[in-house]
């Protein structure tokens, strides 16, 4: 039996920027970490020759080719796994659609469990890289590659997307008191909305391709300046970055959001938040706020039809935690 352990991201700002549309015109960068929010898969050999599945739904087929789940029977398909196998799908927050790069968090660790089952080890670059694959080019998901490079590698990232395909962790490294602060400084909720990243993207396609790519470089620019305000330990300009990145995030057009995300957020700057933006996509999943410690009770207070969802920053990636 294998079990992986995959972390799931927060992106604070550049999203956009990773799709291949854009940064093979122009780099892109986003700023992400990873949090204590996981997907655990787990593999065992199963008594008889068929292949089982338990995820939302369980699965037992005769031949990869019947899975009915794409990203489990694309994985099986690339490793070569053709029987006799059990696969079980557990995590913090199941949902799709959230904006925490779950589904890529699901890819990510569904591929290191199936490798090593084969005893076949994966770094975290050939990890992202699969998943990308498999993702995008095998499924064809109009997604960008951020969400599978941040949760592989795993920590505190300024990820850049360069013209040639080159995708490029970079660790940003700050010390652990200011790591703690802007930690405590941030809360997150769940809007009970669920969307999918496809139809969001898509809306964002409907625009001209110059409108396009002028706020995706913009995006990226945000991004670069989002991670010079982490290395000047500039907490006040950590949280104006945010806002502008949320702000220019809803420009893009789509359905990034709508009167009630809106409402949320305004009622929780009024309760003392400083900035916030909606994760992910856009269109629902989770809002995360900077708020001061001061003013944390008072924007609990405000939201409390939302669920509130305490994390800590992860620093780690994807990995193996158990093998028997």
């Amino acid at each position: 039996m294998i079990i992986s352990k995959c972390p799931m991201r927060v992106s604070f700002c550049g999203g956009g920027s990773d799709l291949e549309s854009f940064f093979r015109i122009s780099p892109g960068a986003v700023v992400s970490t990873t949090i204590d929010k996981y997907t655990y898969i787990t593999i065992n050999r199963n008594f008889d020759h068929t292949i089982r599945l338990k995820y939302s739904i369980t699965e037992t087929v005769n031949r990869v080719s019947e899975i009915k789940n794409n990203i489990l029977r694309s994985a099986l398909e690339i490793s070569n796994t053709k029987s006799n196998i059990e696969i079980t799908s557990m995590a913090d927050i199941p949902d799709t659609g959230t904006g925490l790069g779950s589904s890529s968090a699901f890819t990510v660790a569904a591929l290191q469990a199936i490798n090593a089952f084969s005893g076949k080890h994966m770094s975290p670059q050939q990890l992202a890289e699969l998943a990308c694959h498999i993702e995008i080019d095998m499924l064809g998901a109009p997604i960008g590659k951020q969400d599978q490079y941040a949760v592989a590698h795993g920590g505190l990232n300024f990820i850049e997307f360069l013209e040639n395909g080159e995708v490029i962790v970079s660790p940003i490294v700050i010390s652990e008191t200011f790591r703690n602060d802007l930690n405590s400084n941030l809360l997150l909720f769940y809007t009970g909305i669920s969307r999918k990243s496809r139809d969001i993207l898509g809306a964002k396609r409907r625009m001209t391709d110059i409108e396009i790519i002028e706020n995706q470089k913009r995006a990226s620019e945000l991004a670069h300046m989002l991670r010079e305000s982490l290395y000047s330990e500039d907490l006040s300009r950590f949280s104006d970055l945010l806002s502008e990145g949320w702000a220019f995030k809803k420009q893009a057009g789509g359905n990034v959001t709508n009167s009630q995300i809106d409402q949320w957020y305004q009622t929780a700057l009024d309760c003392g938040a400083k900035s916030g933006k909606l994760l992910g996509a856009g269109g629902g999943g989770f809002l995360l706020f900077f708020v001061p410690q001061d003013k944390r009770k008072n924007v609990m207070e405000g939201l409390n039809e939302l669920k509130p969802v305490d994390f800590s920053f992860d620093s780690q990636g994807s990995r193996i935690i158990f093998v028997h």
